[in-house]
């Protein structure tokens, strides 16, 4: 089978494509990047892909581990497994745990670990290659921030509510498709869960509609178990929305049992979304405000897991160390940036609580990505102009410089500035080199009067391609 075709996270696929002895990578206790690899020979060349998939949290440094096998294998095993394992009661949990090297398990019920091992056995899955847990039942977590918007004009982290019960606003949006504005929560927190029921999402105590449903795509048959890539639905906004903001309460808590202060910091009430990454890294510390906890922090315990959770799974989840109660769900999950802003990751959806002798009360999120896969593209932050094109050239060439745009709100202007001079106004500006060194400035603006500037130095050299200096 196709790695792309097995549900696992589409960096670790990609990698494993180009470097095979590929094990995984994760964060470690010092901020740095370990990764795994079968040949210790190819260590320095996955260090040198890594980076573009990084976001903000960029790791202190790289570190390797040898590993018996690759992520490949794993991926594959987990992915053979998924409608065997699901198809068995008490079997909740499945994923590629990378810093263990193994496919892990996740078991309610202890009796039935000896029948995932045959099952895995039957399947050519060596025992070495699985770990089974037993885990608590995660469950939905659904049934101030509490309060309706003082303005009306809600962002993500706030109460809403349906028929199914209370959650919390995940995030505002642009949907690329039409250009409308939405927002975004769990499938569960309306009537019918992975289906669209088009209902109505209000504010509490009473107060307006904000929204209604228009996308909840259903659960398809995967292998004895019924799947969804997110636990999420999309909302047109018929109240206005801060686009590319999450509320900010007083306080931040480190504790996964319980949660903070939801009064709102009226002196810095909002977290600005400036920037999107897909996915999360294990280990690393993220972020969640909820309408029931406020705001918490955690490490990424697990990725790309798979949960089934009340008769349907949620595909490539991840399990994050914060806290998360009832009505928590749907809350916007992000990386707290050096620079005070955000960087979006996802939204919660489910706690995986406490039993009778462990406990765990963690989070389970759908990662950006994730959610896109369900509901489509959208446009969660400001916009971000970039100049692509080359910056060492030869003299008295024609050249092409393009315009890469993300965030914002179609349709954009474009202004292109060479050495101060408007010289074009669409999103490519094609000229001659000449003979001398210029700058290049490209100015965006999007339907939201937001506004975004890039700038390159453009080098003339007489050397022969590649070279810079000769």
């Amino acid at each position: 089978m196709p790695l792309e075709e097995v549900g696992e996270l589409p960096p670790f696929v990609e990698i494993a494509n180009e470097v095979p002895s590929f094990g995984g990578f994760w964060f470690n206790e010092q901020d740095q990047i370990v990764v795994a690899v079968t040949d210790l020979a190819d260590f320095e060349r996955v260090v040198g892909i890594i980076p573009r998939y990084l976001g903000a949290h960029q790791p202190t440094g790289y570190v390797a581990i040898q590993v018996e096998r690759s992520f490949a294998d794993l991926a594959r095993f987990r992915a053979a497994l998924r409608g065997p394992a699901f198809g068995r009661r008490g079997v909740v949990s499945l994923g590629v745990k990378e810093s263990a090297n193994r496919v892990e398990v996740g078991i309610t019920d202890p009796g039935v670990e000896a029948t995932v091992r045959g099952l895995a056995r039957g399947l050519g899955i060596p025992d070495k290659a699985l770990a089974i847990a037993q885990v608590p039942e995660p469950r939905v977590a659904t049934h101030t921030l509490e309060n309706q918007h003082p303005s009306g004009a809600i962002e993500g982290g706030w109460e809403i509510g349906s028929p199914a019960g209370t959650c919390t606003l995940g995030f505002p949006a642009v949907r690329i498709s039409d250009g409308s504005y939405v927002f975004v929560t769990n499938s569960h927190c309306t009537p019918l869960q992975h289906g669209l029921d088009g209902g109505a999402i209000t504010q509490p105590w009473g107060g307006p509609t904000v929204g209604w449903e228009i996308k909840d795509p259903p659960a398809w048959s995967c292998g004895g178990t019924l799947c969804r890539n997110a636990d999420a639905a999309l909302i047109s906004a018929v109240q206005p929305v801060q686009f590319a903001r999450i509320a900010r309460t007083v306080e931040r808590v480190f504790t996964d049992i319980s949660g903070g202060d939801l009064s709102i910091n009226h002196l810095n009430p909002t977290f600005t979304i400036s920037s999107r990454l897909n996915f999360v890294w294990e280990n690393e510390v993220i972020e969640k405000v909820g309408k029931t906890t406020g705001w918490s922090s955690g490490s990424v315990e697990d990725t790309c897991t798979d949960f089934n959770i009340e008769g349907w799974t949620r595909l490539c989840s991840d399990r994050v160390d914060f806290a998360i109660d009832l009505g928590d769900s749907g809350s916007p999950v992000f990386f707290w940036k050096p620079d005070g802003t955000a960087e979006l990751r996802g939204i919660a959806f489910a706690r995986q609580g406490c039993d009778f002798t462990f406990c765990y009360n963690d989070a389970i999120i759908s990662n950006v990505h994730q959610v896109e896969l369900d509901l489509g593209l959208l446009s969660v932050h400001g916009v971000i102009a970039r100049i692509e094109g080359p910056t060492v050239v030869q003299p008295n060439t024609n050249f092409v410089w393009s315009a890469v745009v993300s965030g914002g709100k179609a349709p954009f202007t474009f202004a292109w500035y060479r050495d101060g001079g408007l010289v074009s106004t669409s999103s490519t500006y094609a000229g001659n080199s000449e003979a001398s060194d210029f700058q290049l400035r490209l100015d965006v603006l999007d339907a939201l009067g937001d506004a975004s500037s890039d700038t390159v130095f453009v080098q003339i050299t007489t050397c022969p391609p590649p070279q810079i200096s000769c």
